[in-house]
């Protein structure tokens, strides 16, 4: 049935939807000139500027592309700039429309899903640690900068994820 996107508040899974031309240039909608996380901006703007959506509750086709490695570090660590300012936009835009359920989202990946590369990215590019501290101030990798979290208790959290997506892929 129809879906609010005040009660969804997700920013994954664009590619799950079909999009009407007139909503994507009413609204001016694009993706973001970023090389990481461009498509999570994207479709927050393009399901809220709808307001609504109708979902269906069984699958209707199933993308996946093969998994690789992000590079994060490659071009003087542009994709992990990039991933900051997406999640900053994100962000941003959740407290611009009332939507806290999309900025918790958005603030646990910051630390959960990304922690880690955002982390030794921020010990390794000047650029990367400014960006991070001025976006997310609180933030893991912040924390852990300034020693303010316990390295060995993330490592052990980090470590036990990375398992469990080893294990997924037997």
């Amino acid at each position: 049935g129809w879906m609010a996107y005040s009660d969804y508040q997700f920013d994954y899974g664009y590619t799950r939807f079909l999009y009407s031309t007139a909503l994507i240039r009413e609204h001016g909608l694009e993706f973001p000139a970023l090389s990481h996380f461009e498509d999570p901006p994207f479709f927050v703007s393009a399901l809220h500027a709808a307001g609504r959506f109708l979902a269906l509750d069984f699958a209707t086709y199933r993308y996946n592309a093969d998994i690789w490695k992000v590079k994060w570090t490659a071009n003087g660590c542009r994709r992990l700039k990039d991933l900051i300012r997406g999640l900053e936009m994100n962000v941003c835009f959740a407290r611009k429309h009332g939507l806290p359920k999309l900025e918790a989202l958005t603030l646990a990946r910051v630390d959960q899903e990304y922690g880690e590369p955002l982390y030794l990215g921020a010990r390794s590019n000047e650029m990367v640690e400014q960006l991070l501290r001025t976006a997310f101030p609180n933030c893991l990798a912040v924390r852990l900068l300034d020693g303010r979290a316990s390295l060995l208790k993330w490592r052990s959290y980090w470590l036990a994820r990375w398992l469990k997506r080893r294990l997924e892929r037997l």
